[in-house]
């Protein structure tokens, strides 16, 4: 609770920073161009990003066997971003596997692929950086995307690695802290067909792109002249940057972000804040709404 606060704290005074530095009456004069077929579009495009996390999290679960169907791991995943409107990191994507236990009964299978599910959708940023470093020419989005996929190499093989004593600590230290959850057992579920891992990962490439997508709209709808492959160039950037671990679910960090990224002569600050702000409600807050009615649903049924 403490460190919620903490971080409650860091992101307003990252957003008080960010609107000091803002001219209120260009803000206010700064005009949304959207229209019907538009948002139409930008829901479809919502609709299926959700359903591609979704179903790459389910080729996971069911590697061998079905154990979860897509409208249980769709509902997943409405829980895990209502989750992370409150947890750091997003790993609301992660503290879902409570539910999917409590709806299945499967409880090592389904923590150990939430976190793999998740590693894997950062860890798929390496494959965006040469795309990236192309049309930026910046070095650090390669050392981003070498970062982006260390956690996941070291999940993935944490099975071998545990041999050595070096890589019993955190095992050890978990076993401590998660006492109802066999390690042991856990461990085992990382280990998934090497052909899943690939369609997951080549899925996660998929999802981002189209996540962006719905941000170049944005950025459109504030009719900022950005081309779409400055967007593509940024991922990630914008990807890591969600995971800064110091503030509630990137709040005020992401924001600040894009408009590092973005800002320039043409493109002034103030829209580009209205546009990280629309991002944000589309792409977080809209299916966390969705997904705290089923978290509502389980304390009801309790």
């Amino acid at each position: 609770m403490i460190k919620n606060i903490i971080k409650g704290l860091i992101s307003t005074v990252v957003l008080c920073l960010i609107f000091y530095s803002i001219d209120f009456e260009l803000l206010k004069n700064t005009r949304f161009d959207i229209s019907l077929s538009a948002t139409f579009l930008i829901l479809i495009l919502l609709i299926t990003s959700l359903f591609i996390r979704s179903y790459r999290w389910s080729v996971l679960m069911n590697d061998r066997k079905m154990l979860v169907n897509q409208l249980e791991s769709f509902k997943l995943l409405l829980v895990g971003s209502s989750l992370n409107i409150f947890l750091p990191s997003g790993t609301g994507d992660i503290a879902k596997s409570y539910y999917g236990y409590k709806w299945t009964g499967i409880k090592e299978r389904m923590v150990a692929v939430s976190l793999l599910d998740k590693l894997i959708a950062v860890g798929c940023i390496l494959f965006i950086t040469p795309f990236a470093f192309y049309f930026s020419k910046n070095y650090l989005i390669i050392l981003a995307g070498v970062f982006s996929i260390i956690p996941f190499i070291f999940i993935y093989n944490y099975a071998f690695l545990n041999k050595y004593k070096l890589f019993n600590i955190p095992f050890n230290f978990l076993s401590k802290k998660l006492k109802k959850i066999n390690l042991e057992l856990l461990v085992t579920h990382f280990k998934t067909r090497k052909l899943k891992i690939a369609v997951a990962f080549l899925i996660s490439i998929l999802g981002w792109v189209i996540t962006y997508i719905i941000f170049f709209f944005c950025l459109k709808t504030l009719n900022l002249n950005i081309e779409f492959h400055k967007v593509l160039a940024f991922i990630p950037f914008l990807v890591l940057g969600r995971l800064f671990p110091f503030t509630l679910n990137g709040i005020g960090t992401d924001e600040a972000l894009i408009i590092f990224l973005f800002s320039s002569a043409e493109s002034q600050n103030e829209p580009l804040l209205l546009a990280a702000l629309l991002f944000r409600i589309i792409v977080m807050f809209i299916p966390a709404m969705v997904g705290l009615f089923y978290v509502n649903k389980n304390y009801s049924n309790k």
